[in-house]
């Protein structure tokens, strides 16, 4: 057994489109090479990122499934000020240890109010119909095309 990734693209009413990891990355390659989605373009782009157990290279469970948004400029670019600040705010999301204040009673929350901006900003909720949407693409097998003889 093994693990395996899917990528989806979550339109606004549901749908489900599959991204494959290549050209997702490809999105975040440095240079002028890098990929645009045009039909996306200046918009905010649900995605989940499902963690999958496959056996075989066949799926075989979900083993999560992981939200973000993905911001993405007029020409259908990733939008970098964005991907920029999302990156602070995962960092300033950890709790560091903090050397002791000489004012009582203060609290470091930092960290608390990164983890909510990001939840707010950065991700979505999976509804069910979205998961058994992402469901049925990964596991409902395509009939095969019927051919004359």
């Amino acid at each position: 057994m093994g693990v395996g990734v899917r990528i989806f693209f979550v339109e606004n009413d549901g749908r489900v489109k599959r991204i494959s990891v290549k050209r997702f990355q490809s999105l975040f390659d440095s240079g002028q090479d890098v990929e645009r989605l045009p039909e996306y373009a200046g918009q905010r782009v649900r995605i989940a990122f499902v963690i999958l157990e496959v056996e075989g290279r066949k799926p075989i469970a979900i083993e999560r499934i992981d939200r973000a948004i993905l911001i993405l400029d007029g020409t259908g670019r990733v939008d970098n000020r964005h991907e920029q600040k999302q990156g602070r705010l995962a960092v300033g999301s950890l709790s560091w240890p903090v050397i002791e204040s000489n004012k009582k009673g203060i609290i470091d929350a930092r960290s608390r109010f990164a983890k909510k901006l990001i939840a707010h900003q950065y991700s979505w909720r999976l509804t069910a119909d979205v998961e058994e949407a992402i469901e049925r693409a990964i596991f409902v097998q395509k009939t095969a095309q019927l051919r004359l003889v």
